[in-house]
């Protein structure tokens, strides 16, 4: 039997680039997350479990597995996401820009 060495590390979720690359352009026109850079943890975080995760070995094969419909659906999808984390983190960020305690609100 051949093993493949780090195979897993070949094995990515399409998703992450993508809403690492909608974060940081929030990031670059948002003051607040400018003078609070670690919220931008939260934000993904929240964003990437809000998101049903598409698991890739190879980047080049999306091209031809996914339409372009389906490719823009998942852009779409992904700034919903971003945008809804980013309310949410604000919303629930304190004065210091931690995260406070979610459970106050339920």
């Amino acid at each position: 039997m051949t093993t493949i060495p780090n195979w897993f590390e070949c094995v990515d979720n399409h998703r992450e680039p993508m809403v690492r690359e909608l974060i940081e352009e929030l990031a670059a026109r948002t003051t607040t997350l400018q003078a609070n850079p670690e919220l931008l943890a939260d934000i993904a975080c929240i964003a990437l479990n809000t998101l049903k995760p598409r698991y890739i070995h190879r980047p080049n094969a999306l091209n031809k597995y996914m339409t372009p419909q389906e490719r823009e659906s998942s852009r779409l999808e992904a700034q919903s996401a971003v945008q809804s984390a980013f309310e949410f983190v604000l919303l629930n960020s304190g004065a210091d820009g931690s995260l406070m305690d979610s459970t106050r609100i339920l």
